[in-house]
C-alpha cells in the first residue's frame, strides 16, 4: 500500500467540446404547445371577460455541426517521473536479489524451505516493480491530446415565441380577485365569454386600497393569470 501511494503518478485531464459548423442557420417554425389565456375589461358595474385556448409557435434557428471531444492529459508535477524511478528501483533490486539468491548455495544445516522462502521474497519485490512499471507505461502512453469525433448533430436555438392561433373555451370556470381580496366567479359561455357583476361600492374599494389592480384567471390553470385595472380612468384609457 505504501509503495503504491509513493509511486502512483497523478494525472490531470482537461476535456473540451468543439463544434464545426457545416451549414448556414435555417429558420424553422415549430409548435410550442398551448395555453389558456384570459382578458377582461370593466364596463360600468360589470367586467366583461373572455377565455380562449392560445396556440404558441416558436421560431428556431437550426444548423448541422460536427462535434469533437478533445481530451488533454498531463502529469501533475514530477509524480510520473517518480513513479518510473521507484518502479525501476524495485524491479532492478528484486532481480538483483533473486540473482544473488540463485548464486548463493544454501548452508548444509538450513531446512529445504529456506531457499524457497528467499526466492518468494525477492520474486515478490520484482513482481511489484514490474507492476509499477506496467502502470507507468500505461500512464505515459495516455499523456497528450486526443480528439474523438462525435458525429454530426443538429444545433437548435429558439429565438422567438408568438401566439399562432386561438379558439374560445366554453364552460371554463373563471375567477376574479379584486384589490381587497374578494373573489368573484363566473363560467364562460359557448363563445368563451363571461360576465362578472362588480360590487356596487367597487370605486370605494379601489380608493380604500389605493390600487385598482385585479387578477383574472382560469381556475384550471393558475398560469393564465392576467392583471387588470378596474378604475374608471384605466377603463377609459383602455377604450
Amino acid at each position: 500500500m505504501l509503495a503504491s501511494q509513493l509511486a502512483c503518478a497523478r494525472l490531470a485531464t482537461d476535456t473540451r467540446l468543439r463544434a464545426e459548423v457545416l451549414e448556414k442557420p435555417r429558420k424553422v417554425t415549430v409548435a410550442a404547445g398551448e395555453r389558456i389565456a384570459v382578458d377582461g375589461r370593466r364596463a360600468g358595474q360589470r367586467l366583461d371577460a373572455e377565455v380562449w385556448s392560445e396556440k404558441r409557435c416558436a421560431d428556431e434557428l437550426r444548423q448541422n455541426a460536427r462535434g469533437w471531444l478533445t481530451t488533454t492529459t498531463t502529469a501533475v508535477g514530477h509524480s510520473l517521473a517518480i513513479e518510473w524511478v521507484f518502479a525501476s528501483v524495485l524491479t532492478l533490486g528484486g532481480a538483483g536479489l533473486t540473482t544473488s539468491v540463485a548464486l548463493h548455495s544454501p548452508d548444509a544445516d538450513e531446512p529445504p524451505a529456506a531457499q524457497t522462502s528467499r526466492y518468494l521474497a525477492t520474486g515478490a519485490v520484482t513482481v511489484v516493480g514490474l507492476g509499477l512499471l506496467a502502470a507507468a507505461i500505461v500512464q505515459t502512453v495516455s499523456l497528450g491530446t486526443s480528439e474523438r469525433d462525435l458525429g454530426v448533430k443538429e444545433l437548435v436555438k429558439r429565438v422567438r415565441e408568438t401566439p399562432c392561433g386561438r379558439s374560445p373555451r366554453p364552460n371554463e370556470a373563471l375567477r376574479l380577485t379584486l384589490c381587497d381580496g374578494k373573489q368573484l366567479e363566473a363560467v364562460s359561455d359557448v363563445a368563451g365569454r363571461a360576465v362578472f357583476v362588480l360590487p356596487d361600492d367597487m370605486d370605494d374599494r379601489i380608493a380604500s386600497e389605493s390600487t385598482d389592480r385585479a387578477v383574472l384567471e382560469a381556475r384550471a390553470d393558475p398560469k393564465s393569470q392576467r392583471v387588470l385595472h378596474l378604475s374608471a380612468v384605466a377603463t377609459a384609457t383602455a377604450r
